[in-house]
């Protein structure tokens, strides 16, 4: 009857040892994925911002050509106007 106990005792320690090792590999795993996604995170907040910038650049780089294209038509009418006057 002895041997019937400790062998069900035995066979009780084997599994709650199973159970905790499971758990402890469950929680290492959740850490890891928890960890993954903050930096998959922080990555896509770093490439929406890049695409805010490069956005800005875009409308920086669409406003200096409309300021170009003004300015040269100044300096055409400007020079125009010099020669007609030159002439007058």
């Amino acid at each position: 009857m002895e041997r019937i106990i400790i062998t069900v005792a035995l066979m009780m320690l084997g599994m709650i040892t199973f159970v905790i090792v499971q758990t402890r590999r469950n929680t290492r795993l959740l850490v890891e994925r928890e960890t993954a996604e903050a930096e998959i995170r922080g990555k896509q907040e770093e490439l929406e911002q890049r695409i805010r910038l490069q956005e800005q650049l875009e409308e920086q780089g669409r406003l200096l050509s409309e300021a170009l294209d003004e300015a040269e038509q100044a300096s055409k009418a400007k020079t125009l106007f010099l020669s007609n006057m030159s002439h007058e």
